[in-house]
Order: C-alpha cells, then structure tokens, then sequence
C-alpha cells in the first residue's frame, strides 16, 4: 500500500494571506465585543462629565473632603471573611467607618472648620461678586445674562486667601482652634500646600474657560 504524503500549501504567499484573514477577523471580532460591550458609550460619557468647569472644582474639593474624613472618621474593625482554602483564598478582615464618631466633637469641630474655610465663605464672596454677570441687549432690552450663580474664579481667590490665613501662615490665630486648623492641614496632601494648588488649578482652569467664551 502507497503511503500518502502530506498536502502542502501550493506557495508561502498563500500561507502569508491565510495568517493575515485569520488576524483580520480576530480583531474584527474584538471590534465587536468592544462596541457591544458599552465601554465606548461610558468613555464619551466620563469624558463629557469631567470636561466642564464644575466637574474641576468637585474633583479637587472631594480629594480635600476624603482627606479630612481619614481624620474625622476612623475606620473600624467589624469581622472577617473567613478563608476558602480550596481555592487559596486567604482570611480578610472587613474595615467600615465608625459611624459613632458623629457624636464627637472630634467630627464636627474639623468638619465644620474646613466647610467654613473651603466651601461656604468662598461661596458667599463668590455669588455676591460675581464677575460673570453681565447685560446684554435683546430686543431693545437689556438683559441679565449670568453665566455662573457663583464666580468659581472669586471662589479660588477667596479660598486661596482663605487657606493661606487659616492653615498656613495663622494670620487669625486666636479666632480659631490652631489644633483643629493644624490637623486639617496635615490630613491633605503636602499639608495646606495641596489646597493652595487646587486653587491655583481651578483658578487657571477658571481663566482659560472664560478665555474660550470670548
């Protein structure tokens, strides 16, 4: 009995052109899982968000507020998740916050502190002198236009100020708590430092957003 040889490809070309089809629909099939999958719609989605001025200034004030809550709400042990050794999973203790601590003047005191400081005085000075107020004429009529409620370039150069006073340089020593005022600046990143340059960014990001409306 013959023995029958194996076939081979008439020519590498051939092979070369196979690999490359193959490879094609490889992605192609990735392609589609991709867009199927929803990731693109969430991309434009978390782009769109973060490409305004109010998501800038929430991003830097829930970097400060997630500081300050390290310090006034420690975490505590609850219990653990026992371990699974058939698949080697190892014991983990589960950590949530201490929820009594909101009966603590330890709390409130940096709480109330830092909402004074970075948020609602730089928001009254923000909202009465608001340099986005303007008047246009329409119809033979001016009219109010506001572009912003609160001016966010005011609100960084009072929160600046602000910082600068309270947590730096303790230009009002005296009319507040210096231990309370020392813990929240050494609860942030590189201490009162960090604030000062979320207030710079904002404010840059504050100027060139108004640039870009000119």
């Amino acid at each position: 009995m013959q023995r029958r040889r194996p076939s081979l490809p008439p020519s590498p070309t051939i092979v070369t052109d196979e690999v490359e089809h193959a490879t094609a629909r490889f992605y192609a099939g990735l392609d589609d899982i991709y867009s199927i999958s929803g990731v693109p719609e969430a991309i434009d989605w978390a782009r769109e968000a973060c490409s305004s001025l109010v998501a800038v200034h929430a991003t830097f004030l829930f970097i400060e507020a997630y500081n300050l809550s390290k310090l006034v709400m420690p975490w505590k042990y609850m219990f653990d998740i026992p371990a699974i050794h058939a698949i080697r999973f190892p014991s983990y203790a589960v950590k949530l916050p201490d929820l009594f601590a909101l009966l603590t003047p330890e709390f409130w005191k940096p709480t109330l502190l830092w909402s004074t400081t970075n948020l609602f005085v730089p928001l009254m000075f923000a909202y009465f002198y608001n340099l986005t107020v303007h008047t246009v004429k329409r119809n033979n009529a001016r009219v109010r236009v506001v572009r912003y409620n609160y001016d966010p370039l005011v609100f960084n150069i009072v929160k600046c100020m602000i910082v600068s006073a309270v947590y730096g340089a303790g230009f009002l020593h005296g009319y507040v708590d210096d231990e309370v005022a020392i813990s929240i600046g050494e609860s942030q990143y590189s201490g009162y430092s960090g604030m000062m340059m979320g207030c710079f960014v904002c404010g840059l990001c504050s100027l060139w957003e108004a640039t870009q409306r000119r």
